[in-house]
């Protein structure tokens, strides 16, 4: 017969707690077939669905299991990708979603850090540990209508840009100073070879992208790795002053505001007028 201490009683009970209540908060949960666990408050069944390649407009809310906010937007537009992982992402749950539909959904919080956004998850996190996305879909937008949009509410001049900017790195939570010209360096991947010199021609792999995510160049889809002079001017600031302090066989981010890229002209219609850009970049070597 098993004979259980006082204190051990009530380690016991404590653990069947535990165990009932995670029982009971999965029987809240729908589960998808993509593996993600959902709930919806409001569902729109004969609503516009979000599809792969639709632009969302967003409210969204960001807690841990417990409830704890992480962070808080109140309109917050971004282009649907393909799913980021496995078992159930952000992606498989807006995917669900139809115009003015609210939901909850809850994702695995290193997956979606490491994965979803690619950077480290916060410390107050734990391995294993989920996150609770409360969203709501405003609307699906038409391209043509949010080009018009971005370029008149988002692009009007440098102080609408910081504001953008310093949402970005709340959302990402990125908390590196700027250096002194304004430009954001965060090592993804610490090199172990030298620092490029000028002159030299630089070997690299990157992909850029505008604050929403939306990627407008990548070298990944070329034959061959970009290459250029070190310090001629082949390149914006930002990436001239980037560049500088990275070390061969390292991984970085850089986070550059238009005064150190293309500025209040934008380049062409790609790039808007005042337009933050995002860069991860490989250094694969110098020649």
């Amino acid at each position: 017969m098993l004979v259980l201490k006082k204190n051990h009683w009530i380690v016991f009970a404590l653990l069947v707690l535990i165990s009932f209540q995670c029982k009971q908060d999965n029987k809240l949960y729908e589960k998808d077939k993509t593996g993600l666990r959902y709930k919806f408050f409001v569902k729109n069944i004969d609503a516009k669905k979000a599809a792969i390649g639709d632009v969302l407009e967003l409210k969204y809310k960001l807690v841990t299991e417990q409830d704890s906010l992480i962070e808080e937007t109140d309109l917050f537009r971004m282009r649907l990708k393909p799913s980021s992982h496995p078992g159930g992402s952000i992606e498989d749950g807006l995917a669900l979603m139809h115009e003015g539909d609210s939901a909850v959904f809850l994702i695995d919080a290193e997956k979606y850090y490491n994965l979803t956004r690619g950077i480290k998850m916060p410390k107050f996190l734990k391995k294993g540990s989920n996150i609770k996305f409360y969203m709501k879909l405003n609307e699906i937008l038409d391209l043509n209508d949010l080009a018009s949009y971005k370029k008149k509410m988002y692009h009007r001049n440098m102080q609408q840009e910081t504001i953008l900017l310093d949402d970005f790195l709340k959302r990402s939570n990125i908390t590196v100073e700027p250096t002194n010209s304004g430009l954001y360096f965060v090592e993804l991947r610490k090199g172990k070879g030298k620092k490029p010199m000028p002159g030299q021609t630089v070997v690299v792999n990157y992909t850029g992208y505008f604050i929403d995510g939306n990627i407008f160049s990548t070298s990944y889809k070329l034959s061959k790795p970009f290459e250029f002079k070190f310090g001629s001017g082949e390149v914006i600031p930002g990436w001239e002053e980037g560049i500088a302090k990275m070390h061969i066989g390292g991984k970085y981010k850089l986070i550059i505001p238009s005064h150190l890229a293309y500025g209040a002209e934008g380049k062409g219609t790609k790039i808007l007028p005042f337009s933050t850009l995002i860069f991860d970049i490989e250094l694969l070597g110098v020649k």
